[in-house]
């Protein structure tokens, strides 16, 4: 994908999602999870055993499994605890686009990938975690400068610091009723004065037009890969058909209001159109009441 952007767009910048980065940290936390239960299952069914065994005056010969099991369900619970902490961190404080600046964000980071590498050795899993952290952290990061870049130009046009403005953006991580955001706002309100508001505006702006581009990709690639078939060779009458058809579809679900229940022309237009069968001359069937 990285060479096929670099091929077509040469001069457009590659901003990387962490989509994928994410799903493989909450996978390396679920498995952690289910060896830190079935530890404890383990640990439970020898006490049942043990209590067994102690009625019969037998209690001893399974003293050295228990306490062994018992050691192994606190590392376990404890290593379970220290990896689901450190990427709670890494999925909310570092890689959302509301946070810190750039410098702390790979502060930050460095300080996640220090203590996941001091307990690499006990899964494949985290090892395996810590290599794609290491060789993705360039790409992962390179959007908080993206955002750093736009909110210098903020801060210039207002007389403030990058840093004020980066502190309107780690205040949008929080809930508007909880007590966190309007503790913040109140702060920042009360230096800024009525500038606050235009400020918090042009902030959320620049984040909602800072899309991660791969997500947008990957999501038109599972739109249109049904209708391909890598043995057979698609002609451009078959691939316009496919695009117009892509683009007068309503979209089956979007998390985004302005999107539900519209196509994609129709969100990009703003207006509306018939469906796309009759667009083509075609009548729909309609069922008689």
């Amino acid at each position: 994908m990285k060479r096929a952007f670099q091929d077509i767009l040469p001069d457009t910048e590659h901003r990387f999602d962490h989509f994928h980065l994410i799903k493989a940290q909450k996978e390396t936390v679920r498995y952690l999870k289910n060896q830190k239960e079935s530890a404890l299952t383990d640990l439970i069914r020898l006490d049942e055993q043990m209590e067994r065994a102690k009625a019969k005056s037998k209690g001893r010969t399974l003293s050295t499994k228990r306490a062994q099991a018992s050691k192994n369900a606190a590392k376990t619970e404890t290593l379970y605890r220290h990896v689901s902490t450190l990427s709670s961190w890494l999925q909310h404080d570092i890689l959302q686009l509301p946070g810190h600046n750039p410098t702390d964000r790979e502060m930050l980071f460095d300080f996640i990938l220090e203590e996941l590498s001091s307990v690499a050795s006990e899964s494949h899993r985290i090892k395996a975690l810590v290599t794609s952290l290491t060789h993705q952290k360039s790409h992962l990061l390179s959007v908080s400068h993206v955002l750093n870049r736009e909110f210098q130009q903020v801060a210039s046009r207002y007389a403030l610091t990058t840093q004020t403005v980066w502190d309107i953006c780690s205040m949008t991580r929080y809930d508007i009723q909880s007590s966190c955001y309007h503790s913040q706002t109140d702060a920042l309100a009360s230096k800024l004065g009525e500038r606050f508001e235009a400020i918090e505006d042009e902030v959320l702006k620049i984040m909602t037009e800072t899309p991660r581009c791969s997500s947008m990709v990957e999501n038109f690639n599972s739109r249109l890969r049904p209708y391909l078939d890598p043995r057979k060779q698609i002609t451009a009458k078959s691939l316009n058909l496919i695009r117009f058809y892509l683009n007068h579809q309503v979209f089956l679900r979007s998390q985004h209001a302005y999107m539900q229940g519209k196509t994609p022309a129709e969100v990009l237009t703003g207006k509306t159109h018939p469906n796309w069968l009759e667009m083509l001359g075609f009548k729909r069937f309609k069922r008689t009441a």
